[in-house]
């Protein structure tokens, strides 16, 4: 990793954990100021990666990174905006999963795809009925987080390059993370939910800026 990613890489996880630190104290100034900052430094990773082959891949990771940073920005008032911030986020997720399906569908996909479908099923069944008027955002958005984690995977199959590791790793941490949000807000408390679920975030952020 060229020096510069490794400060900014450094600087990110220092603003992430300054934003953990805020959400713990309920404090709104501080998740303005830092979870923005946070996500201003992955960007500036993904920026500094070399264009791939193709270039499309970079530029749509490079949207889908900026729809994250709006879509933070809504959710640190989410009770006023948590609607419009799963729909910044799910035109993130259209901009990934538009990234990593760009190869051929390997012929044992319907086998590789069951995980997905399973984590699916499950998921939905869990929080259906807790769920009320966000039933159909929900099913939307948990469809798009599998199949962006579906299409991760089957390009890391068919590349086998640290970089698709990266985006496989970075898709299936954000499952986990969204996953954890959903079931905190729908279903049941989670105690310190905040280091779980942006600890996770971020993570995943960073192993997609990456993964260019």
């Amino acid at each position: 990793m060229p020096s510069s990613q490794l400060i900014l890489s450094i600087l990110a996880l220092i603003f992430a954990a300054l934003t953990i630190r805020a959400y713990l104290k309920g404090d709104t100034v501080q998740k303005c100021i830092f979870k923005p900052l946070a996500m201003l430094c992955i960007i500036a990773i993904a920026l500094l990666q070399p264009d791939g082959d193709p270039q499309f891949y970079k530029i749509a990771i490079l949207i889908g990174l900026g729809f994250s940073l709006v879509g933070d920005i809504f959710l640190i008032f989410d009770k006023q905006l948590f609607l419009p911030g799963l729909v910044v986020f799910l035109l993130a997720h259209f901009c990934y999963v538009a990234a990593f399906y760009q190869l051929p569908v390997m012929p044992n996909a319907i086998y590789s795809a069951v995980p997905f479908v399973l984590f699916f099923a499950v998921f939905m069944r869990i929080l259906w009925y807790s769920l009320g008027p966000m039933k159909i955002p929900v099913f939307v958005y948990a469809l798009t987080i599998c199949m962006m984690g579906r299409f991760a995977m089957n390009r890391f199959l068919n590349l086998q390059t640290i970089e698709s590791a990266l985006a496989f790793a970075g898709a299936l941490v954000f499952i986990v993370s969204d996953s954890l949000l959903a079931y905190d807000r729908f279903k049941n408390p989670i105690p310190k939910k905040d280091i779980y679920i942006l600890s996770t975030y971020f993570l995943a952020q960073w192993l997609i800026a990456l993964s260019i």
